[in-house]
């Protein structure tokens, strides 16, 4: 539900104190063209898929981890879209 419509892509790194910020923005740049012209294949999307539902179910058998996803997604503007976002990856 979070990425229904068109959104920003916000992409860090960690660079230590003696790196190359320079080389670490090209990294950077360099990995997301590459990912643009070379999509995942099913099997990764099955992977990412099955991890970001076993997340939410982590999520809900932790009680302070379920409180702060429920107040993330009030702040989108709903609770209940956190069940509506599980179901829809789960479809």
């Amino acid at each position: 539900m979070q990425a229904y419509d068109p959104g920003v892509l916000m992409a860090f790194a960690e660079v230590p104190g003696n790196g190359n910020l320079a080389e670490a923005r090209d990294t950077m740049l360099q990995t997301i063209e590459e990912f643009a012209k070379t999509p995942p294949t099913r099997e990764e999307v099955g992977r990412a898929r099955t991890s970001l539902l076993k997340d939410k179910e982590l999520t809900l058998s932790n009680s302070g981890r379920f409180g702060f996803a429920l107040s993330e997604w009030i702040a989108i503007g709903d609770w209940r879209l956190f069940f509506l976002d599980r179901d829809a990856f789960a479809q």
